[in-house]
């Protein structure tokens, strides 16, 4: 199976269907949660970086992340991957991408936060060599339901 990942703008329509889709399933999954009016088809415009993965010239998952900010970080944020294209090893590529694009910015870590309900993301995300850590200042969401999770650029990603 043909695998490609691909850079693309915050404004690419098959990364905005993704973004309307992982809302849909936090609604669904963690919608008691969530922030009140949290929504991850806004505020894109703090994610200029966009890495598409597909499938067969199908799309098939993305991740979404900032530019190096000052205090030599990364935030990972948009993750989504299509059910019928899971277990490929899709998300590990895209955290590839966003990993070299991290290292050859001079970031000292990437950064994360998801639910806690989440668990296949947070199993899979420890599994990429994050770490939980209590709240930083990278995120605003004030959920007691959030995880915050960091991974050091001197870790290589496993699996």
């Amino acid at each position: 199976m043909k695998i490609r990942i691909t850079k693309v703008p915050n404004t690419n329509p098959d990364f905005l269907h993704f973004c309307k889709l992982q809302n849909d399933h936090h609604n669904t999954v963690v919608a008691e949660q969530r922030m009140k009016n949290a929504d991850t088809t806004k505020g894109l415009e703090a994610y200029p970086n966009v890495l598409l993965a597909y499938v067969a010239g199908k799309p098939a998952g993305c991740v979404a992340f900032t530019n190096v900010t000052d205090n030599d970080y990364v935030e990972i944020a948009r993750v989504f991957t299509d059910t019928q294209f899971r277990n490929l090893g899709l998300c590990t590529r895209l955290f590839e991408g966003a990993q070299k694009f991290a290292r050859d910015n001079n970031a000292k870590r990437l950064v994360l936060d998801t639910y806690e309900r989440c668990t296949e993301a947070v199993s899979l995300y420890k599994k990429l060599g994050f770490e939980i850590v209590k709240k930083h200042s990278w995120s605003d969401d004030d959920s007691p339901y959030s995880i915050y999770m960091q991974k050091p650029l001197d870790k290589k990603l496993t699996k």
